[in-house]
């Protein structure tokens, strides 16, 4: 008899699930022109406690992950009220607080050089922040790599190419004339400024023609260190926040932007980081679904409102939106203490659940208006938790699944 009871239960249960998924399904369809758009990143929070926006990321991450042409992970950055491993029947003794503590605080000078690529370097000294000197060898070629706040201000080559120095790139782009070179040459010995800023204050360049040259050098010395088999990285930290800009001198800092720091961060993506690939989808939790993987919030402490964990965790988004189609991030609610506006201005859009009949209409006004200040981009407001009885009387029947 329990066995048809059960049956019979299930039964009675599935129109409740089939409206569960049509509305997931929904939710996540409307996502679809976002995605379209490239808006991978998805920070989804609410103006306070129990308005169900765990429940209702569960939901649009399996609905997105249901069809099997996307693939999804979900992060779990509420660590006091940590939800989402329940809601997928999951352990939470590793998580986020556990990847970023193992991972992006590493002392990765003090670990066994060979399982780590020049990525690896960069991402985890830019993750901490890091203003030095990265030392990279491999075969008798020696490169500097320069840091300001984990950044990437320059790469030097101790010796280019003579048709790869500033100097002749600008005289074959016709930017200078040799005269103009070789005066400038002259004086940047005795000034020991870079050469790039001895031309601009000589008023023989400007910014663009300058910048656009240095790409082309920039491009060469990473097309070099992605050749490398072995590399050997050392790092010497520096209290300055500044080390040479161009051609292998030592100056002042750089201004304006003279490096074009966009064009290394852009280009430095491509080299090899086999230990923050290797490591990181341990980390990843299964799903029923295939193409679903949870990182849950862990049990080791942390403060996304500190810069030593925030830092890390924009480095992580970076890589999980490189990883997966769709990253949805679970943020708590939005308060004073909380990071929800921290981690919406990291992601690409924000998802704002609010429950029916729940906080004050001013009191969400004022959380979203706290979000404001980090100029998200809105996706969209969820109504969760709407007594769908009084609208449909089929729904009343089979019982109401209030989202």
């Amino acid at each position: 008899m329990e066995q048809y009871r059960k049956k019979f239960a299930s039964l009675v249960r599935k129109p409740v699930d089939l409206v569960e998924d049509s509305y997931f399904d929904s939710l996540a369809a409307s996502l679809g022109e976002h995605l379209q758009r490239g808006v991978k990143t998805y920070v989804i929070t609410s103006s306070g406690p129990g308005e169900g926006k765990s429940t209702i990321t569960a939901g649009l991450g399996r609905a997105l992950a249901r069809s099997g042409r996307l693939s999804v992970v979900i992060v779990d950055t509420d660590r006091y009220r940590p939800t989402l491993h329940r809601l997928f029947g999951l352990e939470n003794r590793r998580g986020l607080g556990e990847l970023l503590t193992e991972l992006y605080h590493l002392d990765i000078g003090r670990e066994t050089p060979s399982q780590f690529g020049i990525g690896d370097w960069l991402e985890v000294l830019e993750a901490q922040g890091k203003t030095g000197e990265l030392l990279v060898k491999d075969n008798g070629q020696h490169f500097r790599l320069t840091l300001q706040g984990g950044r990437i201000r320059s790469i030097q080559m101790p010796v280019y190419d003579e048709d790869m120095r500033l100097g002749h790139l600008l005289v074959r782009a016709g930017r200078i004339t040799t005269e103009q070179r070789d005066r400038a040459l002259n004086l940047q010995r005795t000034a020991t400024r870079p050469l790039g800023e001895v031309l601009m204050g000589l008023g023989y360049v400007d910014h663009d023609a300058l910048g656009g040259v240095l790409t082309a050098q920039i491009r060469e010395s990473l097309r070099c260190l992605l050749a490398l088999r072995r590399p050997e990285c050392t790092f010497t930290e520096t209290a300055e926040a500044y080390l040479p800009a161009t051609s292998g001198q030592n100056a002042e800092a750089p201004r304006d932007n003279l490096l074009g720091e966009s064009v290394l961060d852009k280009l430095s993506g491509y080299l090899k980081r086999p230990f923050l690939t290797n490591q990181i989808p341990g980390f990843l939790l299964d799903t029923s679904f295939e193409k679903l993987k949870v990182l849950t919030s862990g049990a080791v402490p942390y403060s996304l409102l500190d810069e030593t964990y925030s830092q890390p965790f924009a480095r992580l988004l970076e890589r999980l939106a490189r990883m997966f189609d769709v990253v949805l991030v679970d943020s708590p609610p939005v308060a004073m203490a909380s990071p929800a506006e921290m981690l919406s201005a990291m992601a690409d859009g924000v998802i704002m659940v609010v429950k029916a009949d729940g906080y004050d209409v001013q009191i969400v006004q004022q959380a979203k208006a706290q979000l404001e200040r980090s100029s998200p981009n809105f996706v969209g407001v969820v109504l969760n938790q709407l007594d769908m009885r009084h609208a449909d009387p089929l729904l009343h029947y089979y019982g109401s699944y209030q989202h």
